[in-house]
């Protein structure tokens, strides 16, 4: 008596081929889609046409042309945590990522730039940073990159600068790196600072002539005002430290603030449009626009990339989204298409707005020349009508305009879930839906882990042979051909289906890590073959199995009399079950209880007999009862009932 517990087999470790090609249509938006419909959240960033989308957790990448509304799949980055930033460098060469091992105050992170050819790792920093984010942003012609950094805080652990805050400069050239003055030493603070002083950078930008400026605040006991850093990666010269008191903060309210560089004006625009300021002179510039559009948090404003317009999102002040005239800070037609009350990230791309959106709401585009959202619409169905989407097929139950996962939660329900398509049918863990193919249907499992049983069940086909391939595709190991055919029905017809034996396993091979399993099921050369679930994985020896085994099933048929006393039957689907007595070594008891204990929600394979095909059936114990018979061996009795 033995059992295979099954791993777990999905696309990233098994391919099918003979399987039939899925009839029903896809289902599909009409208009946009990013293809991120089950991502969150999304950190986006533009160069030209294309839009980038990272998933923050997972770190796999897209690009998203505007022009084509097509999406292509470029990687996965491997985050060193959850990342918080993504800009692409203006040549599209290298992508860098903010990342942080810490949700809100004095989190750490990492600033991380890979190659686009190949999304390989070029250049990492580790920083320690007192906010959940921090900015980085390319110079003009990609040489580099400028973000918020610090002391080394796992060096200078201990020491009072550490963790203080700087500008960073990083050259794609060589990978150098460049830093300014710490906030406090240019503004000519000694350290330790004060038990009630801080420091903080909160937003950055460069100018044309390549200067990065960095602005944030300076708190103490008494007094709260913003700090404004000049730094000069080209010379490396010490920052230059301007007390930049825009607005005297009566509070400690006011957390960011941000800053931009106007290259029509060539003028530093700071907090939104509370003020401008000169970059050579740093000092205020004769116009002064309205301190009322004070940004006071996130999303931080954003300048076209043509230089034409600001953006400006607010959740406090309608009209939410406003845009003006970099020319002369006059308003220009603000976005109504949107809520800006959940706007978590606004860039401009091609000739669109793109909002990222809060919760689950995903990204939303706007045309700037009308002002419309580029909406993504769902199409009309008809009740009866069956697609497929996201390897699922579903059946609309009514004339619905809605998404068929969506629809199948609504109550009432529009649509009707059927489950998985044709190619994954094997592997769903429900026997009595099958994986259709051709004359000859092959599963190749690549496995993580060494396996010592496969299984297949409610399988329709003639022969089965099993094979193992080493890691250059060559078979080190065949079964050879099994005959599916029940010797008690030679000479008859083999087409039908009871002479078919429907579960079969196979065990004791010779597999070891680094191979494949393949799994062949072949016909008579005119038919289909049909597996119902296909399975792999570790076998578990219980102990040996006795006579006295009963077998049966169980019928979920109807059958129901009428008041005439004729029968309306209904047939419906059946599980096989068993009472299997086994013999087991007494001092293994401990270790039976623990493996069938492991598997008490889990669907396995029991095998009684691998010579007995009624006592092979997968799925679940409803008990087992071991009796200490001996010092010796004692008796188990496991009543099993399959799916």
């Amino acid at each position: 008596m033995k059992i295979i517990k099954p791993i777990a087999l999905t696309d990233s470790n098994t391919s099918v081929t003979g399987a039939a090609a899925e009839a029903a249509p896809a289902w599909a938006p009409i208009g946009r889609d990013y293809g991120i419909s089950d991502w969150r959240p999304i950190l986006t960033s533009a160069v030209g046409d294309s839009l980038y989308l990272l998933h923050s957790l997972s770190g796999e990448l897209r690009e998203h042309d505007i022009a084509s509304g097509l999406n292509s799949v470029l990687g996965t980055l491997v985050l060193p945590s959850r990342a918080t930033a993504l800009s692409v460098s203006p040549d599209r060469q290298w992508i860098a990522v903010l990342t942080v091992d810490d949700i809100g105050f004095e989190a750490r992170s990492d600033v991380t730039i890979y190659r686009m050819s190949d999304l390989s790792q070029q250049f990492t920093e580790k920083n320690f940073v007192l906010l959940d984010y921090a900015p980085i942003q390319w110079a003009s012609d990609s040489s580099g990159l400028a973000y918020i950094a610090s002391l080394d805080f796992f060096s200078w652990a201990g020491a009072p600068e550490a963790g203080q805050p700087r500008i960073g400069f990083v050259k794609t050239a060589d990978w150098s790196r460049v830093y300014s003055q710490t906030v406090a030493a240019a503004r000519g603070d000694t350290y330790p600072l004060s038990e009630y002083e801080e420091d903080r950078l909160t937003d950055l930008t460069i100018d044309g002539s390549g200067r990065i400026f960095a602005v944030g605040r300076y708190a103490s006991l008494s007094n709260y005002a913003n700090v404004l850093l000049r730094f000069d990666p080209a010379t490396g010269s010490d920052a230059e430290y301007v007390d930049a008191t825009l607005e005297p903060y009566e509070d400690d309210d006011l957390i960011f603030v941000f800053i931009d560089y106007n290259p029509v004006r060539d003028e530093l625009v700071i907090n939104g449009l509370s003020a401008t300021r000169d970059p050579d002179t740093l000092s205020f510039t004769s116009v002064q626009p309205s301190p009322s559009l004070r940004k006071q948090q996130y999303p931080a404003p954003v300048i076209s990339p043509d230089g034409s317009e600001l953006m400006i999102v607010q959740s406090s002040v309608q009209p939410y989204i406003r845009r003006f005239s970099t020319s002369t800070y006059g308003s220009l037609q603000s976005v109504e298409a949107v809520d800006g009350n959940v706007v978590s990230a606004a860039l401009y791309v091609s000739d669109f707005f793109v909002f990222s959106m809060t919760g689950f709401l995903g990204l939303k585009l706007v045309d700037r020349s009308t002002l419309d959202l580029d909406e993504q619409l769902y199409p009309i169905v008809s009740s009866g009508d069956v697609y497929r989407f996201n390897d699922r097929r579903y059946e609309a139950l009514i004339d619905n305009q809605e998404r068929p996962d969506e629809g199948v939660q609504t109550d009432p329900p529009t649509w009707l879930d059927l489950g998985v398509v044709n190619r994954f049918r094997g592997f769903d863990g429900k026997v009595a839906t099958q994986m259709v193919g051709g004359q000859t249907m092959a599963v190749t499992i690549s496995p993580a882990r060494v396996i010592s049983g496969v299984g297949v069940f409610n399988v329709e086909a003639r022969r089965l042979r099993v094979e193992i391939l080493d890691d250059a595709g060559l078979v080190v190991w065949d079964s050879g051909d099994r005959s599916l055919i029940d010797a008690a029905f030679a000479g008859e017809d083999e087409s039908d289906p009871i002479a078919q034996i429907p579960d079969y396993v196979i065990t004791g091979f010779p597999f070891s890590g680094g191979q494949s399993l393949r799994i062949i099921l072949s016909g008579d050369g005119s038919g289909s073959t049909k597996v119902g679930q296909i399975i792999a994985g570790t076998v578990r020896e219980i102990g040996d199995s006795l006579f006295g085994a009963r077998v049966g099933i169980l019928d979920f048929s109807r059958k129901e009399r009428d008041v005439f006393g004729d029968f309306d039957i209904t047939e419906r689907r059946f599980s096989n079950r068993a009472e299997l007595p086994v013999s087991i070594r007494t001092s293994n008891i401990a270790y039976v209880q623990r493996v069938l204990a492991d598997v008490r929600a889990t669907p396995v394979a029991y095998v009684a007999a691998e010579s007995q095909r009624e006592t092979i059936i997968y799925g679940f114990f409803r008990s087992f009862d071991i009796v200490l018979d001996g010092p010796v061996w004692s008796e188990c009795v496991i009543e099993v009932e399959g799916l």
